[in-house]
């Protein structure tokens, strides 16, 4: 006979409602065959078994201690409806999401405690773009952190780059794994101390996810939160969305430096605009519309080489899902990598700092590292202090 649960039913209730899970959704979640059991235990008419309980705790994402607390416990975390919305709403306003938000904050809780403790720098933003000239701040930014002479030899490491450079203006930088169902691009999370960028991990387009890290780094400079699906369109509705995808492309590529670079010969427009593209790491769709607003293009031009960009990306829609396919197919990173990349390295580098000094016992160091296996401690550490 399976082993009882007694666990507090008010949490048990508290935690499925705070992600926005229904009875019948969470039953499935926790592996319960019959809704009605789950709705029983939740009204302390009934007990859920050990295993259902530790599958709560994993699906919550709460640690099985807390729902054997006399109390709800206090922990306020912004959910969903509190974001600026510039994504379908069907794919924001889920458990799923709630899930990787509370998840974020969670981690920004740790980075705060590993702050105090003297093993990170929990700061405040250090440039604000409220009541200023957004672009000029943008340009301060480039020149303060030394952008304007930094070349990159590929996507990977501009995004490193630049995700290093924002962790060290006070923001704490995140990816989701697969496991998280995180299905839009990014979201910003602001916070006067310690603010949060969150990225879709599992996205396979290099240079989106860079862009979109610019992009949710220009939300936290107007003290935004927002949750966003990235878009290149033509005519982009929402100011603040058209304004914070301006001040992101100005940030990867500069207006005085696409002016200088850009002067093709008749018929190789085209190639120019794939040769910034190449050297900045931004994606063609990002040149040409950047072209269109400097009007250093026609509008028959640009109509043009949108069109014909469509149809190239298609072709290589295609080939980049072929390679996911066989990525998805051999298992993925293993999971020093995968921690490092999901975590950040800044942040890795404080629970690291704290373990080996005696701050924090080793199990509290797998908690922090998101269920790290104790065994890849060794390449962790030497992933994330390279």
């Amino acid at each position: 006979m399976a082993e009882l649960a007694f666990c507090n039913p008010d949490i048990l209730k508290w935690a499925r409602k705070r992600l926005g899970y229904s009875v019948e959704d969470a039953a499935q979640k926790l592996q319960i065959s019959n809704p009605e059991k789950l709705r029983l235990a939740e009204a302390d008419e009934a007990k859920i078994t050990i295993n259902q309980l530790n599958n709560a705790s994993k699906r919550y994402g709460l640690p099985v201690s807390y729902f054997y607390l006399p109390d709800i416990p206090g922990i306020e975390r912004r959910q969903t409806q509190d974001f600026r919305l510039n994504a379908d709403a069907d794919l924001a306003f889920t458990p799923e999401m709630n899930r990787a938000l509370f998840w974020a904050q969670d981690v920004r809780e740790d980075a705060l405690w590993l702050a105090e403790e003297g093993h990170y720098s929990a700061n405040k933003l250090s440039w604000s773009a409220e009541g200023k000239d957004p672009a000029e701040v943008i340009k301060s930014i480039r020149e303060a952190i030394g952008a304007n002479h930094i070349r990159h030899d590929s996507v990977d490491s501009a995004f490193e780059w630049w995700r290093t450079e924002i962790e060290n203006m006070g923001v704490l930088v995140l990816e989701t794994d697969h496991h998280q169902n995180f299905s839009i691009s990014g979201a910003a999370i602001y916070f006067e101390i310690c603010p949060i960028i969150i990225l879709n991990g599992t996205e396979p387009y290099k240079r989106k996810k860079l862009f979109t890290l610019a992009h949710e780094f220009s939300h936290l400079l107007f003290s935004d939160s927002s949750l966003d699906e990235f878009q290149t369109t033509v005519h982009q509705r929402d100011d603040r969305e058209k304004l914070c995808n301006i001040l992101a492309r100005k940030l990867l590529l500069p207006d005085d430096h696409l002016a200088r670079r850009y002067h093709p010969d008749i018929g190789e427009e085209l190639k120019a605009i794939k040769d910034i593209s190449i050297e900045y790491k931004v994606s063609r769709f990002v040149v040409l519309l950047a072209l269109r607003d400097l009007r250093l293009i026609s509008k028959d031009d640009f109509q043009e080489f949108y069109s014909i960009l469509e149809d190239q990306f298609q072709a290589f829609r295609e080939k980049i899902t072929t390679r996911r396919r066989e990525r998805d197919s051999s298992g993925g990173p293993p999971p020093h990598i995968m921690k490092t990349k999901k975590l950040g390295k800044t942040f890795s580098r404080g629970v690291l700092s704290a373990l080996w000094t005696g701050g924090i016992r080793q199990t509290e160091a797998v908690r922090m590292l998101d269920n790290l296996n104790v065994k890849h401690f060794e390449k962790f550490a030497e992933r994330a202090f390279r």
